[in-house]
């Protein structure tokens, strides 16, 4: 069934008949990855508007107090991701280092091994 065959009748069938494809073929699209794309349409819509209103000063002043929260909490995500990757940096040393203390201590004993074999002669 096509869904050129479908009378939608509602919002509901068409949501019905997307689940129903996506089940049957087990493919669909990811919507995570377009939830910033429909933020940044609603922010856009919102802010037409608001421009078009009457009280348009004080939804500027309204928009103006959003844009600059939402460009701080852009700034600190920006901080939290460099300080992620600073942390798996230093993680990765500290994994390089413990390799060679591991290795260091395999010889280590290996030369023990052979002191007490010779002490034992």
């Amino acid at each position: 069934m096509a869904l050129e065959n479908i009378k939608i009748v509602n919002l509901q069938t068409v949501c019905v008949y997307v689940i129903i494809k996506k089940n049957k073929w087990g493919r669909g699209v990811d919507i995570m990855q377009y939830i910033p794309y429909i933020i940044s349409l609603l922010s856009l819509l919102l802010a037409a508007y608001s421009f078009a209103s009457k009280n348009n000063k004080e939804n500027t002043t309204e928009l103006t107090t959003v844009i600059v929260k939402l460009e701080n909490i852009g700034s600190g995500i920006t901080d939290i991701k460099s300080e992620i990757a600073s942390m798996k940096n230093d993680q990765k040393d500290d994994h390089d280092r413990l390799i060679k203390v591991e290795a260091s201590v395999a010889t280590m004993w290996k030369r023990y091994d052979e002191l007490k074999a010779n002490a034992n002669l």
